[in-house]
């Protein structure tokens, strides 16, 4: 059995003791944050008690972060984890052939109700009210379909811009790289904790490496929450 992040995985560890079957747990961990929105020691006290469990019982848990690998095994002496870093298929991800259709931009975002708020979604559909009048331009919105997908429809749909975005929910793997490659702009934007430096380098994951490898420019904006100033090295 195979399970994304320990947040929830006390369920699937359980069903994978009840029948006997192996259990792989793999994610960012989030043990030690003190800068970011939360930590494993600022959730409740019983979620960090199943977190635990699932950690301990799991018969092996891939961190990508070594130090949050060096930190649990410091801590947790816990022999069931192992450290594989990130890598890329750079032949799947590479540059395709330069063929968008006028300013077309994608993003990519869960639509939960806290994630879209950190993503900045509503911002974002706000730049294209912005820039509709000014340039042929259409966006596409792409992720997992949360308790928010109905209101950011309808938060669409308010500012008549139906003819200007499409929300597309869930799409397959080739979906998503057919639009990276063919789209002109990307947008990825975070919302930062106050006081937080900002630090580009630690925020240019996985994902954001994918889709540079794509041959698209990468737009990313930074929000400080403490005054929702936009950083002017915001730009990759």
């Amino acid at each position: 059995i195979f399970v994304w992040w320990w947040t929830y995985a006390f369920f699937p560890v359980f069903i994978s003791k009840a029948l006997r079957k192996k259990l792989v747990i793999t994610g960012t961990f989030n043990y030690r944050c003190p800068m970011a929105f939360s930590d494993y020691f600022r959730r409740p006290w019983w979620q960090r008690i199943l977190i635990k469990y699932s950690i301990k019982y799991a018969n092996v848990n891939i961190l990508v972060s070594k130090n949050e690998y060096e930190q649990i095994y410091k801590d947790w002496n816990l022999k069931n984890i192992v450290y594989s870093p990130h890598c890329i298929d750079t032949v799947k991800y590479s540059r395709g052939m330069y063929c968008n259709r006028g300013n077309e931009l994608f993003t990519i975002c869960w639509t939960g109700k806290e994630n879209v708020k950190r993503k900045c979604l509503y911002e974002i559909i706000d730049s294209i009210e912005l820039l509709k009048d000014k340039l042929d331009i259409h966006l596409n919105i792409a992720g997992h379909e949360g308790d928010a997908f109905n209101e950011v429809k309808q938060y669409i749909s308010g500012k008549g811009l139906n003819a200007y975005i499409d929300i597309l929910g869930s799409i397959s793997e080739d979906e998503k790289l057919t639009y990276l490659k063919n789209c002109r702009f990307f947008y990825d934007n975070d919302k930062i904790p106050p006081r937080q430096p900002f630090s580009p380098n630690q925020y240019l994951r996985i994902e954001k490496a994918r889709r540079i490898l794509c041959g698209r420019l990468f737009i990313r904006f930074y929000f400080y929450l403490s005054f929702f100033s936009i950083h002017p090295q915001s730009l990759y």
